[in-house]
């Protein structure tokens, strides 16, 4: 029982960095792009690494009466299961071709 709650625990630890990480990625080109923002889709940069790690999202988005934008962000999350996690951007990229991989 106490094997199960511990793996439920840093399961549900990971599962809540991914999260942060995707939110980052989205404020980050959020900041940029100004208030009519629309996220289409975002790819990465989650994964259930248990340690640190630095990763890429590719950010699809749009913004009122204009064709949809994609951008990378590099994001970094430092930190372990038991500290827990921090989570930032390191970089973001001009915008890429609609179909081209980060």
């Amino acid at each position: 029982m106490v094997a199960f709650l511990a793996i439920s625990l840093a399961l549900a630890r990971l599962l809540a960095t991914a999260g942060a990480e995707r939110r980052a990625a989205i404020e980050a080109i959020q900041a940029r792009a100004g208030e009519d923002f629309r996220v289409v889709r975002v790819d990465g940069p989650s994964r259930l690494v248990v340690g640190p790690r630095t990763g890429t999202a590719r950010v699809v988005w749009s913004a009122a009466g204009r064709l949809p934008m994609v951008q990378c962000v590099t994001v970094r999350r430092d930190g372990d299961l038991l500290a827990g996690f921090e989570v930032s951007v390191r970089a973001v990229s001009r915008p890429i071709g609609r179909e081209a991989a980060c």
